[in-house]
């Protein structure tokens, strides 16, 4: 049941309340009409239904999925890059041990440092 149905079924059972009770029912069932009439208008003036623009929404997903894309792509050459970085295995065995962390992680972060294990352990250090 909507807001005005409510508030049709209430004044209608203000005006056979007050119809009973008034000396001049047209009198006070106007005026009390019209008082629940502007609160309900007051009331139904603040909610107002908004649609949205589908062209706009689809242009922001748009952008949003090209940016996606964009650091994705990033993200490959980035990775291609650190593929090509020359690591020895004595030196992930020293970061590994020095700086208490995974094999894996340690390879890592030597391929980020150009395979120079001092860099990497200052680096990490640091951190």
């Amino acid at each position: 049941m909507c807001i005005r149905d409510r508030y049709q079924r209430r004044v209608r059972d203000v005006r056979l309340c007050e119809m009973a009770d008034a000396e001049d029912p047209q009198d006070a069932v106007s005026s009390e009409a019209s008082k629940k009439a502007a609160q309900l208008d007051r009331v139904t003036d603040h909610h107002e239904e908004k649609e949205l623009d589908a062209s706009k929404v689809s242009e922001g997903l748009a952008s949003l999925e090209a940016e996606d894309q964009a650091a994705q792509a990033a993200q490959r050459e980035r990775a291609r890059e650190l593929a090509k970085v020359v690591v020895a295995d004595d030196d992930i065995e020293l970061v590994a041990g020095e700086m208490d962390i995974s094999k894996h992680a340690a390879e890592q972060a030597l391929r980020e440092n150009q395979g120079d294990a001092k860099k990497t352990l200052s680096f990490l250090v640091h951190q």
